[in-house]
């Protein structure tokens, strides 16, 4: 068996740690993060909604209004009204990774459902810009005058655009990208909101009114007058109020969709709104303002204010700011420190971190005193806040028998070892430093790349998984691009841990699994040299990875004499 594969894929096996002890850590949900223009200043800011704290402030082209999220919360697109670009930043690093080119003067943007088109909507252009997010392809579809506003229907199926100047919303058939219609309405519509079923469009005016269409007959229903432009709407997450932020009035309404009632809650004299927002639980509604250059978040029992924000100049949103709230929609996937790190001219051991918050979950692979298969994990290598280290305790584990036997988690056993701690150097070089059962070691690491490309997945599914049910056995996924890296954590006959990796399990085309070749590894024993000559690789079967949505898939293994067939999802700490 060629071991080739290992000097540059091997690490990747310390991610099957990580799931398969998930039961250390502990699960909670994820705080999302608001995604703020600053069209003065051509940047981004990221907040971290659960601290109300700037997590970064992205460079982005110039003078961005729109804005909106995919679902999975990884990739987040920003339109430059003068600058006629989309940038698109990569909601796990806070980077731009890709500037796309489109007609001029775009305003409006929008995601599908399925993270696979993006519409923009190009004012001077009298057209909508398609982006295919697999190929970064760009098309255009004609619609009517000064189109500003864009939104896809619940399913995907529809795209709704607001022509300013046109007095008219184009309905465009998000399959096949062509116009089908065009609703006539009062004049100027701005911003679009589309309730939870697609049942209802509700459309904002300059001409001072709110549009209801019935999307089913695509007829207007009601247009209800108000008493300042509603330029920013937002729908609540039950649908049963419609939030509008009016900057003629210094105010946020709130319509009641039950019965067309409104009031008013007065914001801070001179804020001039400009902008708004739900949070995922619907708990907060945020309302952007660029006359005080702040974002506000009101509890929606009462709209007391909870939060402010100091934004910059220019502060505003065209669109629906704020990112989904957990790793099930990937707002809290891992940082930019998690990945594959290894020691290139020592082949054959590894280590993987996994980074969430102030927390660096640390798995290590080396072998024992015969050569078998010998894991490490620190846990919690913490890393305060502003440094560029972590430090944490190194535990030792063994298990229940896999194979052939209802999994038992009881019988997980954990023994402390050792420490661990890494010095960071950027987010690609490190220095490791262990101690395990009195033997130290100090040795410089370095981030592993395994694979290339120009478009990175949709979905990525990198990240820890587990079956909650089987405490103590995990699936550990590093994907980039198109090849997906899968180590498996289990345990032999005896209880010793037994793994199984898949260095190149190649990504279907719907980007929802994978299928590869698995194998097993032995190495020379630990010690304070490693000799990569004697690791060596064995074939160990087939894997077949499928997932149902970016939260939930299966796993599928089969070799001569064993078939085994688990659910996994992901794990958060």
């Amino acid at each position: 068996m060629n071991t080739n594969f290992l000097s540059s894929s091997w690490v990747a096996l310390g991610r099957s740690l990580l799931a398969g002890l998930a039961c250390w850590a502990t699960a909670a949900a994820a705080a999302p993060f608001a995604y703020v223009p600053l069209s003065a200043e051509n940047r981004v800011l990221v907040v971290d909604l659960a601290t109300n704290a700037v997590a970064a402030s992205v460079a982005v082209g110039a003078d961005p209004a729109g804005i909106a999220i995919n679902s999975s919360g990884n990739r987040i697109y920003v339109t430059s009204l003068t600058g006629s670009t989309v940038s698109v930043i990569d909601g796990f690093t806070n980077q731009v990774i890709r500037t796309i080119p489109v007609a001029s003067q775009p305003f409006g943007v929008a995601v599908n459902a399925q993270g696979t088109k993006v519409a923009v909507a190009t004012i001077a252009s009298n057209s909508v810009s398609i982006i295919d997010t697999n190929t970064n392809a760009v098309t255009t579809v004609a619609v009517g005058a000064s189109p500003v506003g864009v939104t896809f229907s619940p399913t995907g199926s529809r795209l709704y655009v607001s022509n300013l100047n046109g007095n008219s919303i184009t309905v465009i058939d998000a399959n096949t990208f062509t116009a089908i219609d065009s609703i006539s309405v009062s004049s100027n519509p701005y911003g679009m909101a589309i309730s939870a079923d697609g049942s209802r469009l509700y459309v904002g005016h300059y001409s001072k009114s709110i549009s209801i269409i019935n999307t089913a007959t695509r007829g207007v229903i009601a247009n209800l007058p108000i008493d300042s432009v509603p330029e920013w709407i937002a729908l609540s997450r039950d649908g049963s109020r419609l939030f509008i932020a009016k900057s003629g009035t210094q105010s946020m309404g709130v319509l009641s969709t039950a019965d067309n009632r409104l009031f008013d809650i007065i914001l801070r004299p001179g804020s001039r709104p400009s902008g708004v927002s739900v949070s995922p639980d619907g708990a907060r509604v945020y309302v952007l303002a660029d006359g005080t250059q702040e974002m506000t978040g009101l509890d929606t029992a009462n709209y007391a204010v909870v939060s402010t924000l100091r934004g910059g100049n220019g502060t505003g949103a065209f669109g629906n700011f704020i990112g989904p709230a957990s790793v099930t929609s990937g707002a809290d996937s891992p940082g930019p420190l998690s990945g594959i790190w290894c020691n290139p001219n020592e082949s054959g051991w590894g280590i993987n971190f996994t980074q969430r918050h102030g927390n660096i979950f640390a798995a290590w692979y080396t072998y024992d005193s015969a050569g078998n298969a010998k894991w490490y994990v620190a846990s919690n290598c913490a890393m305060p806040t502003g440094s560029s280290s972590c430090s944490g305790t190194l535990y030792q584990v063994d298990g229940p028998r896999f194979f052939g036997v209802p999994f038992n988690p009881a019988a997980e056993r954990v023994t402390a070892v050792g420490s661990l701690s890494v010095a960071f150097s950027g987010n690609s070089n490190a220095t490791m430093s262990y101690t395990v059962n009195g033997q130290s070691r100090t040795v410089a690491i370095q981030r592993q790349v395994f694979n290339s490309g120009a478009t990175p997945p949709v979905t990525d599914f990198t990240d820890l998984w587990w079956n909650p049910n089987e405490s103590g056995w995990g699936l550990a996924i590093t994907q980039q691009y198109n090849i997906m890296f899968l180590a498996w954590y289990v345990y032999d006959g005896n209880g010793q841990p037994t793994w199984f990796v898949v260095p190149n399990c190649a990504v279907n085309n719907s980007g929802m699994g994978c299928v590869g070749d698995a194998y097993r590894t032995t190495g020379p024993p630990f010690g304070p040299t490693f000799d990569p000559a004697q690791v060596q690789v064995f074939g160990a079967g087939k894997m077949f990875l499928n997932f149902t949505d970016a939260n939930n898939g299966q796993i599928d293994y089969n070799n001569d004499t064993l078939f085994v067939s688990k659910r996994i999802t992901r794990q958060i700490f």
